[in-house]
């Protein structure tokens, strides 16, 4: 099974993709917290600060974007 970790302090995908969560790490979570966006929600925050820290040049909201936003829907 391919990881698919954040590189940091870009967070680019382990497996290659431009971002962290790609489509396939995405994919896993949400099977993995099945309904529970709450936890998901809580799950990701952490990454959002560390993200957050890593990337200052970056706008706030396409950080949030990236790491917690797409689990809006």
């Amino acid at each position: 099974m391919r990881q698919h970790s954040p590189v940091r302090p870009e967070w680019s995908c382990t497996c290659g993709e431009l971002r962290w969560p790609c489509f396939s790490e995405k994919a896993r979570l949400g099977w993995l917290y099945d309904g529970t966006l709450p936890a998901l929600g809580i799950y990701l925050s952490g990454f959002l600060v560390e993200a957050l820290a890593d990337m200052p040049e970056r706008p706030e909201g396409a950080v949030y974007a990236q790491i917690l936003g797409w689990i809006r829907g």
